[in-house]
C-alpha cells in the first residue's frame, strides 16, 4: 500500500518540476516541453535533466533528478519506454509527488508488463502517474504544461478537457486557441491511465472553481461504474460533454493499438449516458460548438425561441431545424408585435421569426437592428434568440455602435449565424463574442446549440426533484 496519496491538485500545481529528457537537441520532445513551460511563464522552477548536457535553454541541467538541490514534487518523462522503470525508481527515492509520462511503448504496443511495472513501483511511496503515452497536462492558473507540441498560451477561461489523446494538447488545442478564441481552465490528457483515469479527473474539476463546462474524448474505460457515478455527481453541477470514439469494430481495434483501450457496446454506453447526465456528441465539431455556448451563455428558463434572420429563407430554415428538437417557436408577445409593427413597412406582418430586412429597410439596418434585438431580449414569451444574419453593409459598424440591452453577458442565450466574406464576417463574430453571442456559421449549429442548453437545463430540474424526494 502507498504510504502518501498524492493527487492532481500536487500534479496540476507543483512549485518544482523536472523535465526528464530535454535535450540540447530543440526538436526532441523533452526540450519542446521545456520550451514550453519557459515560453507560457510557468511560476513554478524549472529543472532538465539531462546525463550528457550543462545547461539546455540557458538552464543549469542535472545528470539525474537525485542531483537536484531541492524538493521536485513533478517529473515529466520524455525517454524510452525501457529507461522509465530506472527513472520512477529515482523518482520514489527523490520523494517526487507525480510524473507525467510521455513515453510511448507500453501497453498500446502490447507491453502491459511495463506499464504494471512502473505503477507498482509509484505506488510504494504513493507517487502519482499520468499516463504513459500522453501529452500531459496544461493548468492556466500557473502556466504549468507539459505538451511536446509548441503552442500559443491560452487566456484563463472555464473550460477543461479529460482526453485520451495528445490531440487536445496539440493541433485541436491550436484550433480551439485560434478559430475559435475560446479560453481554457485545465487540460487533462490521461493516455494510457495506468494509474489517474477519467473518474478521478472528474471528481477534481468537479470542485475546480474555475472550471464551467467539461468536454471529455474517450475511447475505453476500465471501471465503467466508477466513470458514470462521477459523471452523474459532476453533471447534476456543470455540463459534461463526451465524445465517444471506438464504436465500430474498426475503430475499436484501432483505440486498442492507441492508448490500450478497451471499448464497449454503443447501446450500453448511450444508455448509461444518458442516465448520468452526459451530453453526447458525434464530431469535434459539434463539441466545439457546445463548448462555446456553454462557456459563454446561462441556461434558458425554458424551450421558447424567437428567430431574427436578414433572410426569409433564413426564417424557413430555422423553422426546419428547430422542428425536430426540443425548442418550440413561440408566438410573440402583443406588446412586442405592435412595437415592431410600427417600424415596418405597411405591407409587412411581423411574426416569428421575424423577417428583419422590411424593417431595416424603412429605418436602416443599425436602428433596426437594435429595435428587433431590445424587442425580443424585453419579451417575457422568449426565452431563446436566435440571430441569422449574412454579411452586408455597415452590419459591422451597426453591432458595434449597437451597445447590447445587458451588461457583460446576456441573461437569456443569444446565438447567432453568420456568414458572407471572410474577413467582414471575422471581425463581426470577434465584436459580436465580446457582447457575449457565440457565432456560428450554419443555422444547424445554432439551433444545435439551443437545444443542448435546454436539454441540460431540463436534467438538472430532473436531478434536482430526484435528490429532493430521496431525502
Amino acid at each position: 500500500m502507498a504510504k502518501t496519496k498524492y493527487t492532481l491538485q500536487d500534479i496540476l500545481f507543483p512549485k518544482t518540476v523536472a523535465v526528464i529528457g530535454a535535450s540540447r537537441n530543440l526538436s526532441k520532445a523533452g526540450t519542446i516541453i521545456l520550451k514550453n513551460l519557459l515560453n507560457h511563464g510557468f511560476k513554478g522552477k524549472i529543472y532538465p535533466v539531462n546525463p550528457k548536457a550543462e545547461e539546455i535553454l540557458g538552464l543549469k541541467t542535472y545528470k539525474e533528478i537525485g542531483e537536484i538541490p531541492e524538493k521536485v514534487d513533478v517529473a515529466v518523462v520524455a525517454v524510452k519506454a525501457e529507461k522509465v522503470p530506472k527513472i520512477m525508481e529515482e523518482c520514489v527515492k527523490k520523494g517526487v509527488k507525480g510524473t507525467v509520462i510521455i513515453s510511448s511503448g507500453f501497453a498500446e504496443e502490447g507491453r502491459k508488463d511495463l506499464e504494471e511495472e512502473i505503477l507498482k513501483i509509484a505506488k510504494r511511496k504513493g507517487l502519482r502517474i499520468i499516463g504513459p503515452n500522453t501529452t500531459g497536462v496544461y493548468n492556466t492558473e500557473n502556466n504549468f504544461i507539459t505538451s511536446f507540441v509548441q503552442l500559443i498560451k491560452s487566456g484563463k477561461g472555464d473550460i477543461a478537457f479529460i482526453a485520451q489523446t495528445g490531440l487536445f494538447l496539440g493541433f485541436q488545442l491550436e484550433h480551439l486557441l485560434t478559430h475559435e478564441k475560446l479560453k481554457l481552465s485545465k487540460v487533462i490528457g490521461l493516455g494510457n491511465k495506468c494509474d489517474i483515469d477519467d473518474a478521478e479527473a472528474l471528481n477534481y474539476l468537479r470542485k475546480d472553481k474555475q472550471t464551467k463546462v467539461v468536454a471529455i474524448y474517450l475511447e475505453g474505460l476500465k471501471d465503467g461504474r466508477k466513470f458514470l457515478e462521477e459523471a452523474k455527481k459532476t453533471s447534476a453541477s456543470k455540463p459534461i460533454i463526451i465524445l465517444k470514439s471506438g464504436i465500430t469494430p474498426e475503430g475499436s481495434k484501432v483505440a486498442l493499438s492507441h492508448t490500450g483501450s478497451l471499448t464497449g457496446k454503443k447501446e450500453v454506453f448511450n444508455a448509461a449516458c444518458k442516465q448520468a447526465g452526459l451530453i453526447q456528441v458525434k464530431t469535434f465539431t459539434e463539441m466545439t460548438t457546445l463548448l462555446k455556448s456553454f462557456s459563454k451563455l446561462p441556461l434558458p428558463k425554458g424551450n421558447k425561441l424567437a428567430v431574427m434572420s436578414v433572410t426569409g429563407a433564413g426564417c424557413v430554415l430555422a423553422a426546419d431545424y428547430v422542428s425536430s428538437t426540443n425548442l418550440k417557436i413561440t408566438p410573440l408577445s402583443k406588446k412586442t408585435v405592435t412595437h415592431l409593427q410600427s417600424k415596418s413597412p405597411n405591407w409587412h406582418k411581423v411574426k416569428n421569426p421575424v423577417d428583419m430586412w422590411p424593417i431595416l429597410e424603412k429605418i436602416g439596418i443599425e436602428e433596426g437592428y437594435k429595435e428587433i434585438l431590445y424587442s425580443l431580449y424585453r419579451d417575457k414569451k422568449v426565452d431563446n434568440i436566435l440571430i441569422v444574419f449574412g454579411d452586408m453593409k455597415k452590419l459591422e459598424a451597426s453591432i458595434s455602435n449597437v451597445k447590447p440591452p445587458w451588461k457583460n453577458k446576456p441573461k437569456k442565450p443569444i446565438v447567432a449565424t453568420l456568414t458572407g466574406y471572410r474577413s467582414k464576417v471575422e471581425r463581426t463574430k470577434e465584436e459580436l463574442e465580446k457582447q457575449g453571442i457565440p457565432v456560428y456559421h450554419d443555422i444547424r449549429d445554432s439551433v444545435f446549440a439551443l437545444s443542448k442548453l435546454y436539454q441540460y437545463k431540463k436534467y438538472k430540474e430532473k436531478n434536482k426533484e430526484s435528490a429532493k424526494r430521496e431525502k
